[in-house]
């Protein structure tokens, strides 16, 4: 089965219908309703570039690159929410 170009991914729930059909390309029986919801890709990161980014924050005094990494690990890669999640530990654990 494949996608058409005017499917959108999100939470639209798309509904289509399948059908038998005969040798000579009649159809016969019920249709068959399906309904398909098209996801959005994840995004693909290595290991490389989760270090990369963990050593970047641990230059900016954020923590050791093992703790930096854990969070962008956690954060999927994602520089602005790893930089949130960074930032409200680092207040955190000054406010102890």
């Amino acid at each position: 089965m494949s996608i058409l170009d005017h499917m959108v991914g999100g939470d639209k729930v798309y509904e289509i219908f399948l059908c038998f059909r005969g040798p000579k390309g009649n159809a016969f029986g019920q249709r068959i309703p399906i309904k398909i919801k098209v996801g959005l890709p994840k995004p693909v990161f290595t290991e490389a570039d989760v270090y990369k980014l963990a050593i970047k924050f641990h230059e900016s005094g954020f923590g050791s690159i093992e703790q930096c990494a854990a969070i962008v690990k956690q954060n999927n890669c994602d520089e602005a929410a790893s930089m949130k999640a960074l930032t409200s530990t680092t207040e955190s654990s000054e406010k102890e």
